[in-house]
């Protein structure tokens, strides 16, 4: 099905779209290469953040990329495996926004306009603010990786599920750190 527009498109159409379908995420993975975690003071551990739109609707996420494009806003589509939802096998497609430079840009874009994530973002916007104050250039430490769980674990807090067991808690205990 083809979606026909009657005005251009938006912030403010990205926004509310994005309330109705989109989810901000934190991928936390440890690089275990040694040539990539020599001197690493987190074993390797890195969060990576995106917003993301997963949809059926596959012209809405390309009119949507193309106007990311357009305002130099880096974004990537896939498709996702098919799921079979009312004997429909269609591939649903995916949009995310990413990066720690990239991201916040697109938030404070959207931000103005967002009902239902608002308070998701604007701890997002918190966050990688602390990180660029806290010099984050010359590499995670112990304690901004947990401050930096902590406010990921107080955005996922806000949706229906929370993390699993990579949370801050997982990493206070594994470096020893619960009583400080």
């Amino acid at each position: 099905m083809k979606t026909e527009y009657n005005t251009p498109m938006s912030w403010q159409y990205i926004a509310g779209y994005g309330d109705g379908e989109g989810s901000m995420l934190f991928g936390i993975t440890q690089d275990k290469r040694p040539i990539k975690t020599k001197g690493s003071k987190v074993d390797g551990w890195n969060i990576t953040p995106s917003w993301t739109i997963t949809s059926f609707d596959h012209e809405t996420l390309k009119t949507i990329i193309d106007f990311l494009q357009e305002k130099n806003i880096r974004c990537a589509k896939f498709y996702t495996k098919p799921k079979i939802r009312h004997n429909n096998t269609d591939r649903e497609s995916r949009l995310a926004v990413f990066g720690w430079d990239n991201l916040p840009i697109f938030i404070n874009n959207i931000l103005p306009y967002s009902i239902v994530q608002k308070q998701q973002l604007e701890l997002f916007l918190e966050l990688q603010h602390f990180l660029k104050t806290s010099n984050k250039i010359n590499g995670w430490t112990k304690e901004m990786f947990i401050t930096a769980m902590e406010k990921v674990d107080e955005i996922n807090s806000l949706k229906k599920r929370m993390r699993g067991k990579l949370n801050a808690n997982y990493f206070k205990e594994m470096w020893g750190m619960n009583n400080e």
